[in-house]
Formats: C-alpha cells, structure tokens, sequence
C-alpha cells in the first residue's frame, strides 16, 4: 500500500471515531421520590423539592414524558377517604416549574383523575371514574395548553 493511502484511511477513522464519541449522551433521569418535604428529585447528589405535599397527602405512580422534560404521579389522600374525590395527577417540569394539577373540565373537577401514561411528550392519558358512568373514562391532557380531549374512546 502506499504511505498516502495508509495516512488517509486512519485520518478517515479518526474523524469517525471522533464524532461517534461526540455524540450527545441521553441524559439521566432524576431520581423521583417522596419525603416529608414533598415530591423531590434527586440527581447529582442534588435534592430538589418540585411539589410541596399538604399534611395527609401521599404521592405515587411516577412516570416521565418520553423526552424527560415532564414528571407526572398521582396525589393523595393518606387516610384513605373516597377514592372518587381524593387521587388527582399533578405534573411539573424537571426544572421544578410547572407545577399543575390535572382537574377535569366541569362539572366533573372534584372527581379523582389517575395516571394512564405518556401518550407523546407534553400529553398525558388521563382515567376518570365519573358517579354517572359505570365505566372509567379515558381523556387525554396536554401539559403546555393545560387542554382535555375527551372522553376518548379506548
């Protein structure tokens, strides 16, 4: 072979080589979990509380947008009163803002809302136990809008 071709090939690699290691890494999630001070998020060796929990109100079901940019879970109430009125779906940015609580549209907002799953980034599926339907309804929230479609069929 000749020298020429040699150095080209491993320049070649190299360039390769360089931008398969530059390629951006997907980002850790925080590690979401519940203490006395609230719905925190811990990363780095760094807590952050993202939503403050009222005496009583426990949280679970933690899911996060597929692009990491939203955390969704469920509230609720410790003592175990009625399921209808007591579970709602709260989001929040990763960044602490955003803080919401998923209510449905009226008349329907004092009923519970549980957590189904991400449908796409920014939009979640919603489960609803209405006292005028013997099913569960499905709705679906955008995070950005603070929207409903719905009730969707299944």
């Amino acid at each position: 072979m000749k020298p020429r071709l040699i150095v080209a090939g491993i320049v070649v690699l190299a360039a390769v080589a360089f931008v398969v290691l530059r390629r951006p890494q997907p980002r850790e999630r925080p590690a979401a979990s519940v203490t006395d001070a609230g719905v925190v998020l811990v990363q780095g060796g760094v807590t952050r509380v993202i939503a403050p929990l009222a005496a009583g109100e426990g949280a679970r079901n933690f899911a996060w947008s597929p692009d990491g940019s939203w955390l969704a879970f469920e509230t609720f109430d410790l003592n175990g009163h009625s399921p209808m009125t007591t579970t709602h779906v709260r989001i929040a940015r990763t960044d602490g803002t955003g803080l919401a609580e998923v209510r449905l549209p009226g008349p329907n907002q004092r009923f519970s809302t549980y957590l189904e799953r991400w449908e796409a980034p920014g939009t979640l599926r919603i489960r609803a136990t209405l006292l005028e339907s013997p099913d569960d309804l499905f709705f679906r929230y955008h995070c950005d809008t603070a929207s409903f479609e719905g009730p969707l069929r299944e």
